[in-house]
């Protein structure tokens, strides 16, 4: 008979040695798997954590000496700078105040500027004024806009051509916000023109998008009344919010789609948008190659944008108006924002959120 014997390395923090663990202890200092950290003010010599001199106006973090402000490190030892008057230091370096710029570690003054003002040596005009050769001239005026520094911004229903704003057609059924047509429900946007979109019996329209009512899905290009033994279609024939099958949730005005929808959101259109007069908001959708729909969030009055992409299982990550990260898995019903930290998890009147 053949013994046969397993010989193990272990590995932990302070040990390792094969097949033995031996307590490796060390003094102002830790290991980090067999790697040695000294303590701020200690540095690995041979092995061995060695206390570094003292020093004032500064700090160690670990062996690195770090000059408090208004210092520099001068052969491990922190000098002082020179006293400044219309700035201050940042460590070592020189930081000058608004309307002075450094000029061989010193602050002068900048020429005085009207129309504008100064961001430490930065000039940013006024609105209207633009900047030339360090000074703000006087832009031309414009009717049916404004400016913002110097960037014209047309009013509604205008559009910038050669530095003027120039009236857009007329449209019915339509309005729009800057030079962008928004089309009213139950109409979509052709060749800027606004044209009807079929009768939609037992639903309604937001924009161009389809909603069936209570009780009824999105099946073949209409709301048909749903029931028990009908399977909850997957077919991703129109952005569809079907409500029959929907848990309670908390809504969220900057998400077009709650990532809590047991039926998921499709496209009709290759393209299209619509716009929500109560919160100003306006969604663009696209549908991509491979079946996936990306939705673009604006909100003009608020400058908020987000984006979500919703895959033909269900699945969406996106980012909120706050640009956090985030993401929901259709099949475990698992959603996480990353940014803010909040997660959900389960269906229906058992989904907790924390």
């Amino acid at each position: 008979m053949k013994s046969i014997f397993l010989l193990t390395v272990v590995i932990i923090s302070g040990f390792a040695l094969p097949g033995i663990c031996q307590d490796r202890p060390v003094e102002n200092g830790r290991y980090l798997g067999s790697l040695l950290v000294c303590d701020d003010g200690y540095k690995n010599v041979g092995g061995r954590c060695e206390v570094l001199p003292s020093v004032t106006n500064g700090r160690y973090l670990g062996s690195l000496l770090v000059c408090d402000d208004g210092y520099r490190n001068v052969g491990g030892r922190c000098e002082v700078l020179p006293s400044v008057t219309n700035g201050r230091y940042l460590g070592s370096l020189l930081v000058c105040d608004d309307g002075y710029r450094n000029v061989g570690g010193r602050c002068e003054v900048l020429p005085s500027v009207i129309n504008g003002r100064y961001l430490g040596s930065l000039l940013v005009c006024d609105d209207g004024y633009r900047r030339v050769s360090g000074s703000c001239e006087s832009l031309p005026s414009v009717t049916n806009g404004r400016y913002l520094g110097s960037l014209l911004v047309c009013d509604d229903g205008y559009r910038r051509v050669s530095g003027s704003c120039e009236s857009l057609p007329s449209v019915t059924n339509g309005r729009y916000l800057g030079s962008l047509l928004v089309c009213d429900d139950g109409y979509r946007r052709v060749d800027g023109s606004c044209d009807v979109l079929p009768l939609m019996a037992n639903g309604r329209y937001f924009g161009d998008i389809i909603i069936c009512e209570d009780g009824f899905i999105f099946q073949a290009g209409r709301c048909i009344r749903a029931t028990t033994s009908e399977p909850i279609t997957r077919r991703f024939d129109s952005i569809v919010v079907d409500r029959s099958r929907q848990a309670p949730i908390a809504t969220d005005p900057y998400l077009l789609f709650s990532p809590y929808f047991s039926q998921p959101p499709s496209v009709q259109y290759r393209s299209g948008s619509t716009f929500d007069a109560t919160s100003g908001n306006n969604y663009t959708w696209t549908r991509q190659y491979d079946g996936s729909t990306v939705v673009n969030g604006m909100n003009a009055r608020t400058g908020s944008i987000w984006k979500t992409t919703i895959r033909q299982d269900g699945s969406m990550n996106g980012l909120d108006k706050n640009m956090n990260p985030w993401t929901y898995n259709a099949g475990t019903g698992f959603y996480m924002n990353y940014g803010t930290g909040k997660i959900c998890v389960g269906r229906g009147a058992g989904r907790s959120c924390f």
